[in-house]
């Protein structure tokens, strides 16, 4: 004879592997929000033309945190919104892909996956970080990036994560 207490463990066991399946499918198959699930957001409070200036005169003051060091190449993504700028983290040689993507008087900055040019490996920000070395990578990234984008906008607004 089945007891309350049996129900209700059965019912917390069923509950607790539908949100592990769940979790399992998020993490394996992809996010369920948005384009890029893997990708952590900050809004900067220029327009995307402030911030595109700001980018060209990055590249040309410091070249070295850029991946092509020659010219600043906003390449459109594939979905022709966004526009894709590759920076270059030489200490760790990788490309770091970032999107950028007007909103009226805000521009989004995304950052979206790092790329090893000595091994090819590409990591995913959001799945192939644990929490704390997705922190660490969002920290490094607004040192390096965000920092220097607005010392050369030079408002003083504060840069607002979106995620």
């Amino acid at each position: 004879m089945k007891t309350k207490g049996f129900r209700f463990f059965v019912y917390g066991f069923i509950v607790l592997l539908s949100l592990l399946l769940l979790e399992f499918c998020r993490r394996n198959v992809g996010s369920f929000a948005g384009a890029y699930p893997f990708a952590e957001k900050w809004e900067i409070d220029y327009s995307i033309e402030e911030v595109e200036a700001a980018l060209k005169e990055l590249q040309q003051s410091d070249p070295a945190i850029f991946f092509q060091k020659d010219s600043l190449v906003l390449k459109p993504d594939i979905f022709a919104f966004n526009k894709r700028v590759d920076f270059y983290y030489a200490d760790r040689h990788e490309i770091v892909h970032t999107f950028i993507r007007g909103f009226g008087n805000n521009t989004h900055l995304t950052l979206i996956s790092f790329n090893d040019t000595q091994s090819g490996v590409l990591r995913l920000m959001n799945r192939d970080f644990n929490f704390f070395a997705n922190e660490k990578e969002k920290q490094i990234f607004k040192t390096r990036i965000i920092g220097p984008i607005y010392k050369i906008l030079n408002k003083g607004s504060l840069v607002k994560s979106v995620n």
